[in-house]
């Protein structure tokens, strides 16, 4: 009986709290509350938000933009950072397996397949960083573009292809240490 109790305290709790914290929110969102109180005062005309002349609206219009643009600017940084950063890592690990196939090759391992997923490895990194540029070239003309919701659906699927096509990258250096490690244990085993 206790618990039925304080569960529906609880739940009641967590419903008032949320009202509180959703519907004056919402009343933001809208436009409907703008902190000002209704009214001059005098009891003529009520307030029902901001009026905005044509200047304005331009104005306000054009903020949006600039704000859009720098929002747009701030997350293509970030994604460029992190992209930079998967890239690099990739190579490290190309430039690494590259050196212990030069080893094993020397040894008398047959490195044939190693260099060919390599090969397409490197060509698939190059095809990733063109599809990350052409998408941030797409993001940042979104503001500039008639419909910019069609705008970013074209700019996200270029960026989406850019990470798939990395993510090949990062499959074809994974097939390559696998058979570079095949290769390794034949040449421990014909010792």
């Amino acid at each position: 009986m206790t618990r039925s109790v304080n569960r529906i305290a609880a739940t009641v709790l967590v419903a008032l709290l949320v009202g509180a914290l959703v519907f004056p929110a919402a009343a933001l969102a809208t436009g409907a509350y703008t902190g000002e109180p209704s009214g001059t005062g005098t009891g003529d005309a009520v307030s029902t938000g901001p009026a905005y002349g044509d200047g304005d609206a331009v104005a306000a219009g054009e903020a949006a933009v600039t704000q859009l643009r720098q929002r747009i600017g701030y997350a293509l940084q970030n994604r460029a950072r992190r992209f930079d950063l998967a890239v690099a890592a990739l190579e490290r690990h190309r430039a690494r397996l590259e050196q212990v196939t030069d080893a094993v090759e020397d040894l008398g391992g047959d490195v044939t397949q190693i260099r060919t997923r390599l090969r397409e490895c490197e060509q698939l990194l190059v095809q990733a960083k063109e599809q990350e540029r052409l998408a941030a070239q797409l993001f940042r003309d979104i503001p500039d573009e008639e419909e910019p919701g069609a705008a970013f659906l074209r700019a996200r699927v270029q960026a989406r292809n850019a990470v798939a096509t990395m993510t090949q990258a990062r499959t074809r250096l994974r097939t390559a240490a696998d058979l570079l490690e095949d290769v390794v244990i034949e040449l421990g085993e014909g010792s």
